[in-house]
C-alpha cells in the first residue's frame, strides 16, 4: 500500500482549504495516484482534519473536498482505494469534537484501521508525507516512511518509490 498524506502532497497547503475554490492538486499528484493503481498497489488518503472540530469549516466542507478529490481523480483513471481522517482536535471548538484521539497523527490510529481492514503488506508499503510527524508515524505503524518536499511533481517522485518496492530489497534499501 502507498499512503498519502493530504496536505502538501495531494494538495498544495494553502493553510485551512475548506471550499473547492480554494483546493489545488499538488503537480503530478493525480498521475502518481494512477501509476501507484496501474501498478496493483492500494493508493490510501490519510489525513488529521481537526479544522471542523476548531470551528474553521464544518465537517461537511471536508465531505465536499473529499468528493472532489474523488472526482479530479478520476478523470485520471485513478482512484483512492480507502480514505481516513480524524475530525478531532483537542482544541476543538464544537464539544463534538473535541478530544484527544489515537486517530490523530502521531497517533497510529488511521494507518491501523486501514491496515486492519485491508490486506496490506506492511514489508512493501510506504507512506508518502510531507512532514517530519508523517515520517515518525510511518515509523511507529512499521512502515517506511518518505519525505516529499514538494520539489519536482509528485508522479516523479512516487515513480521512484515504486522503482524501489519493485526490487526484492528496496523497502529495507529505503530505511
Amino acid at each position: 500500500a502507498i499512503f498519502f498524506d493530504r496536505d502538501s502532497v495531494v494538495k498544495l497547503d494553502h493553510g485551512h482549504v475548506g471550499q473547492v475554490g480554494r483546493f489545488e492538486w499538488v503537480p503530478g499528484a493525480r498521475k502518481a495516484i494512477a501509476m501507484v493503481n496501474s501498478k496493483g498497489f492500494y493508493a490510501f488518503l490519510v489525513t488529521n482534519q481537526g479544522t471542523g472540530a476548531r470551528g474553521l469549516y464544518l465537517e461537511a466542507d471536508h465531505h465536499t473536498l473529499s468528493r472532489h478529490i474523488r472526482a479530479g481523480l478520476s478523470q485520471f483513471g485513478a482512484r483512492f482505494d480507502d480514505e481516513r481522517y480524524c475530525p478531532f482536535h483537542p482544541d476543538g471548538v464544537d464539544p463534538a469534537c473535541k478530544k484527544a484521539s489515537d486517530r490523530r497523527k502521531l497517533e497510529l490510529g488511521i494507518l491501523l484501521d486501514l491496515m486492519r481492514f485491508w490486506p496490506v503488506d506492511k514489508a512493501r508499503s510506504v507512506m508518502i508525507g510531507g512532514r517530519d510527524s508523517d515520517m515518525k508515524v510511518a515509523a511507529a505503524a512499521g512502515i517506511v516512511g518518505r519525505h516529499f518536499t514538494g520539489e519536482g511533481p509528485l508522479d516523479d517522485f512516487v515513480s521512484g518509490v515504486l522503482d524501489d518496492l519493485s526490487e526484492g530489497d528496496g523497502v529495507e534499501r529505503m530505511k
